[in-house]
């Protein structure tokens, strides 16, 4: 696809023509797919992760800026939805959602009604908490169990001493547990 044609199917799709954006993805598919497999996903969770990639974009198609890369835009897209399920992933093993690898987490659509149930419930409720926590809290979970910093470098970006980043750390998780143990 030549980036006029490019441009063309993007303001298409920002007037609401659905179909316009339908080459778009035959053009960044390959693109997209290769970013997820770098990642380490694989498989099924390749496909949703893929699916959810576009159907993204496609939904804040109107927040795309005329001129600016478009491939750059989707990288964002694609790179956030990675880092979302691998935190989603490393929380639940954590917090006892799951036992640790993708691989080993039962996905949802893979249990019966009454677990497919429990597991989204105890997802959502894992969600309601760290947003519940302080920007300061959140931030250092997110550091140490989904970028997977070490204590050093954590207290490098925050400008902390090491004893500090421990003693933050420690307080973040338990400030989440107690969080997650009076969530309804």
């Amino acid at each position: 696809m030549d980036p006029h044609q490019e441009e063309e199917a993007i303001a298409r799709a920002k007037a609401g023509h659905g179909d316009a954006f339908t080459p778009v993805v035959q053009a960044y598919r390959g693109y997209v797919y290769t970013l997820i497999l770098r990642s380490g996903i694989r498989g099924e969770d390749a496909d949703d992760l893929f699916q959810e990639v576009f159907l993204r974009a496609f939904r804040a198609i109107a927040r795309y800026q005329a001129g600016r890369s478009f491939k750059n835009w989707l990288c964002t897209i694609t790179l956030n939805c990675i880092r979302t399920r691998r935190l989603k992933i490393r929380l639940r093993g954590l917090f006892g959602f799951g036992h640790g690898d993708a691989e080993k987490i039962p996905d949802v659509r893979d249990t019966d009604s009454g677990d497919a149930h429990d597991e989204a419930s105890r997802q959502e409720r894992l969600h309601r908490a760290m947003g519940a926590l302080p920007e300061s809290q959140r931030r250092i979970l997110l550091l140490c169990y989904y970028e997977r910093a070490s204590y050093e470098a954590i207290s490098r970006e925050l400008g902390l001493p090491l004893g500090t980043v421990k003693t933050h750390l420690f307080r973040a998780k338990e400030a989440l547990r107690r969080k997650l143990e009076t969530s309804p």
